[in-house]
């Protein structure tokens, strides 16, 4: 039997409503440490630069890796 670890990320069509912001925080909330977030979305998308890089600051801050940006 192989001793592969699993990991779990939140994708952000599990709440297509929530802005980036709100999707990390609910990952730091339930201990997931990495998103899939959307382009797709419309106003919650990521879309504006200066947006993304605020995103980005608070994943780096609390140690959320941003597996893709997709649509």
């Amino acid at each position: 039997m192989s001793n592969k670890n699993i990991r779990f990320s939140l994708n952000h069509m599990l709440f297509p409503s929530y802005s980036c912001l709100e999707l990390i925080e609910s990952a730091i909330n339930i201990g997931v440490n990495a998103v899939e977030l959307r382009n797709d979305l419309k106003q919650n998308s990521l879309m504006d630069v200066e947006y993304a890089h605020l995103v980005g600051l608070k994943a780096a801050r609390n140690n959320i890796e941003i597996l893709s940006i997709n649509a």
